[in-house]
């Protein structure tokens, strides 16, 4: 486990210091581990330099649907100041995958790495995105972004809970409504689309302590 481990750690940049690849991970725990959600492409473990960021979707998750349609979650993850800025540049990045007009080189690492853990089931899997198969005309496009930003009101700890759960709600319901706007001006709106909003004190701080967790010496 240990062994596993380091070499995970080492697929992250070591020397950069503005990267997105702790959101990265933490949409992928949101999605696997919360949702259930499983990743069939790990993108991560196909970098050939651990130095440069991983182009195209931050994570490719899929779904059994209950009518036997697969649904294929492109995923985004967000990191900035402002959480408009982390909104717009959220759904600017998704659109081309709901769309179709983006996912030409995913779909093609999906066909050559695509790993369920399982060799059966990874051979059903890949019938959905093999154009000869019936069953690839039964795929859904859906997305999920994570947007992490900067809350001006973050509270400070110990609080009541109820205090801050009533300041969370009326918050949310602003980011929300900001969020279906965006959606709206893209016509995407007919998809399901997973959104995770991560407030924090401090962007920088989040990324420190991603690298610290991962034993990554973070330089001035």
């Amino acid at each position: 486990m240990t062994r596993l481990a380091n070499e995970a750690a080492r697929l992250f940049t070591q020397t950069q210091v503005k990267t997105g690849e702790g959101a990265e991970l933490l949409l992928y725990a949101l999605l696997e581990k919360g949702l259930q959600i499983p990743q069939v492409l790990s993108k991560m473990s196909l970098k050939t330099s651990t130095e440069m960021q991983y182009h195209g979707a931050d994570g490719v998750h899929a779904k059994l649907l209950d009518n036997g349609d697969l649904a294929v979650y492109w995923g985004e993850a967000k990191l900035y100041e402002s959480v408009a800025k982390a909104m717009t540049d959220c759904m600017d990045s998704i659109e081309p995958y709901l769309t179709g007009t983006a996912h030409e080189q995913d779909v093609f690492l999906i066909r050559h790495y695509v790993d369920a853990g399982n060799a059966e089931v990874t051979a059903r899997l890949l019938e959905y995105f093999n154009d000869k198969s019936i069953l690839s005309a039964n795929v859904e496009m859906r997305g999920a972004c994570l947007i992490g930003f900067v809350h001006e009101n973050y509270p400070s700890l110990p609080r009541e809970e109820a205090s801050v759960k009533a300041e969370l709600d009326e918050v949310l319901s602003s980011w929300a409504k900001s969020t279906k706007t965006r959606l709206e001006n893209r016509s995407l709106t007919k998809h399901a689309i997973e959104v995770f909003f991560f407030p924090m004190p401090s962007v920088e701080e989040f990324r420190k302590a991603i690298k610290a967790e991962l034993r990554i010496e973070v330089k001035s």
